[in-house]
C-alpha cells in the first residue's frame, strides 16, 4: 500500500492532521459475482446441418374473367321457345319465375290447381300498379317451359331472349329460379346484380310472397328504390 503527500494548498486537511491520504489505485479491486447466464439452446446437429426451406406460397387464384356474351339467334332456339318469342311484348324489364312457363302457356302444374295461378296473376297485377311506371315498361319471360326436360340447361335461352326483347334488367323471383339462370352461390332475397349486360334484382319465391303479404311493402320499397332510377 503507497501513501501520497497532500497537495499543501490543503490546509484544512493539514489542521485536521492528516498529511497523506490512501491512493485509488493501491486498493485491491473487489471481486465482482458473475451471474450465470441461461445457456443458449442448440438444436441438434441434423437441424444446423439441415438447409432452411423458404415456406410455400400458395399460387394465387386466377381473376375470374367474364368472356363477351353473345346470345342466340332466335333462329337457333327450340321450336316451342321460338313459338314463345312471338307471343312475347318487348319491355324494359322482364319479370319470371320458375312456373311462368306454365302460367304464360296456359297449363297447369300437376300439383296445382287454377287458384295457385290466379293467385299469381292477382299479386303481380297488384305490385305492376303499385310501382306506377309507364305503359310498356314490364314484360314477362320464363327460365323454362313445359317441353323443357326438369334439368335442361335453359339459361342461354333466357338471356337471349331478354336481348331479343330489349330488356335492360331482370326481376328473378325464387332462389331456384335464380340457380337456374345466374351463377350459383352468394344469392339472396333483395339482391341486386349485373349478369351479362343486365341488371338483376332478386326477389322470394313468388308463391311465398303470395302466402306471406307482410313482406310486400318491404319488397314494394326495394324495387321503387331500385327500379326507379334505373328507369331515368
Amino acid at each position: 500500500m503507497a501513501f501520497a503527500d497532500i497537495n499543501p494548498v490543503a490546509a484544512i486537511w493539514r489542521n485536521m492532521g492528516i498529511s497523506c491520504i490512501l491512493q485509488p489505485h493501491d486498493i485491491a479491486p473487489q471481486t465482482q459475482k458473475k451471474v450465470a447466464q441461461p445457456a443458449a439452446r442448440q438444436r441438434p446437429a441434423a437441424a444446423r446441418l439441415q438447409p432452411q426451406k423458404p415456406p410455400v406460397q400458395e399460387p394465387a387464384a386466377p381473376p375470374v374473367v367474364e368472356k363477351n356474351w353473345q346470345p342466340l339467334p332466335v333462329r337457333m332456339w327450340p321450336p316451342h321457345w321460338q313459338a314463345m318469342s312471338q307471343s312475347a311484348r318487348k319491355g324494359k324489364v322482364a319479370w319470371t319465375y320458375l312456373k311462368l312457363g306454365y302460367d304464360l302457356s296456359g297449363r297447369t302444374l300437376a300439383g296445382e290447381d287454377g287458384a295457385a295461378k290466379s293467385a299469381r296473376s292477382v299479386f303481380l297485377r297488384k305490385i305492376l300498379g303499385d310501382l306506377r311506371h309507364a305503359q310498356g315498361t314490364h314484360t314477362f319471360w320464363p327460365v323454362c317451359l313445359p317441353e323443357d326436360e326438369a334439368d335442361a340447361d335453359t339459361g342461354e335461352l333466357f338471356w337471349s331472349g331478354l336481348r331479343f326483347l330489349g330488356c335492360r334488367g331482370a326481376v328473378i323471383m325464387g332462389s331456384a329460379t335464380a340457380t337456374r339462370v345466374l351463377p350459383k352461390g352468394g344469392l339472396k332475397p333483395l339482391m341486386q346484380l349485373r349478369h351479362r349486360g343486365h341488371i338483376v334484382w332478386i326477389l322470394r319465391d313468388i308463391d311465398s310472397l303470395v302466402a306471406a303479404p307482410d313482406n310486400y311493402r318491404r319488397m314494394l320499397a326495394f324495387l321503387r328504390n331500385a327500379i326507379g332510377p334505373f328507369l331515368e
